[in-house]
């Protein structure tokens, strides 16, 4: 309803710049309203245009049909998602972490046999950030050797990871609604071990690769022809 609602008033608030630009073009009223400087503008841009290109209109036109048909939808559309779409969790954190250590171009960067443990760190820390929004059943009771969690997926809050960390063998064993994804950083503080612990956590994709975006082509060969190849390597040995 929320989105809705901010939609609309974009949708009119762009209308209205709209109408009032060609209600103050029809009455003559110049904008800017320092003409003789646009004209000059304009005049010089008309020079350089003619003097750089040979078809200077066929130019302009294909400037004006990338400008309406890509610039404007691809601006459109990212600024729909950060403005007007919540986050929802739709990824696992161990998806997220293949993808972190393995296809992202900081995963790449890494030395092969260390990018999961470094993969696993940099997601706790953008969540401890709130650049990272992690989502979790709750334990809600039961023993240590059988802990019970709640149905009901929720947020988890970046402060939480001021004392809390992931359970790698957890998350990488799959044991998802059964045993806790979450442990204390340090089990001789009193605070963190109060704390409840989250299984089955989950994180936003789009988050996760505009946090951690794809590599370039560059990066992709060479981290095919030559880190993965020399890894293998080291692991024979």
């Amino acid at each position: 309803m929320e989105r809705g609602r901010k939609r609309r008033w974009l949708r009119l608030v762009w209308t209205l710049v709209l109408f009032g630009a060609g209600l103050l073009s029809w009455l003559g009223v110049p904008i800017p309203p320092d003409r003789e400087l646009a004209m000059d503008w304009l005049t010089s841009l008309d020079v350089w245009l003619i003097n750089t290109f040979q078809y200077p209109s066929i130019f302009m036109f294909v400037v004006a049909l990338f400008i309406g048909t890509v610039a404007f939808p691809e601006l459109w559309r990212l600024a729909r998602r950060s403005y007007f779409e919540k986050p929802t969790a739709n990824m696992l954190l161990l998806d997220a972490v293949s993808y972190i250590a393995n296809k992202s171009a900081w995963g790449l960067r890494q030395p092969f046999m260390t990018s999961y443990v470094g993969a696993f760190g940099e997601a706790r820390q953008n969540a401890s950030k709130g650049d990272l929004m992690l989502w979790g059943l709750m334990e809600n009771g039961g023993t240590e050797e059988s802990p019970q969690f709640s149905t009901l997926e929720g947020p988890i809050e970046p402060q939480y990871w001021d004392l809390m960390t992931f359970h790698i063998e957890n998350v990488l064993g799959g044991l998802n609604q059964r045993w806790p994804e979450t442990v204390a950083e340090n089990t001789n503080n009193q605070e963190a071990q109060r704390r409840v612990r989250y299984s089955r956590l989950r994180v936003n994709d789009r988050q996760v690769r505009l946090r951690w975006p794809q590599p370039n082509i560059a990066l992709r060969v060479w981290a095919r022809l030559v880190r993965r190849p020399a890894a293998w390597r080291q692991t024979d040995i």
